[in-house]
């Protein structure tokens, strides 16, 4: 209940000063890949027949069957999101670059925070922060993801910053 007035008063605000809360004007929604092998013609065809542009896929599992997957989505030409929950290995990062302009960004890519800051910058990868359990304030990221319903406002520390449950 606490988060619901913090966002009324916000909301509450901004409108007061005729400002928006939405920088770029619009809000915008991805379809989740739940099942890797689903991606097909008729599939992709849905998806863009319903306005989606960015897809959310999680991966870190099954690199054939997520290379098939990715492929698709960027011949397709979609913005595609990476939630690797910290799963993410080195055999990953040729395809990452194949596809790199498709990558809208890779959220928390692995624990390692060596390995997630080397990783970003020598590949010019976009990571974004979720839940990992690593220090925030080590590590590179372009987005913060906010889950309200777990996670306290407190936790913001990005000026970029995706709200999601």
């Amino acid at each position: 209940m606490k988060k619901s007035l913090y966002f009324a008063r916000q909301d509450g605000l901004a409108r007061e000063e005729k400002r928006s809360l939405f920088t770029d004007g619009k809000l915008t929604n991805h379809k989740l890949v739940v099942d890797h092998e689903s991606v097909n013609d008729n599939w992709l065809a849905e998806v863009k027949s319903a306005d989606f542009t960015s897809v959310k896929v999680k991966v870190g599992r099954d690199i054939e069957a997520e290379k098939k997957c990715l492929k698709k989505l960027a011949e397709a030409h979609f913005k595609i999101r990476l939630d690797f929950n910290g799963l993410m290995t080195a055999e990953y990062l040729p395809l990452l670059k194949e596809i790199n302009r498709y990558i809208e960004f890779i959220e928390d890519p692995i624990a390692d925070v060596e390995k997630w800051n080397h990783w970003s910058e020598e590949n010019s990868l976009s990571m974004a922060f979720d839940q990992l359990d690593v220090p925030i304030d080590q590590v590179k990221f372009i987005e913060q993801i906010i889950k309200p319903a777990k996670q306290e406002l407190l936790q913001i520390t990005s000026p970029s910053v995706i709200f999601t449950s």
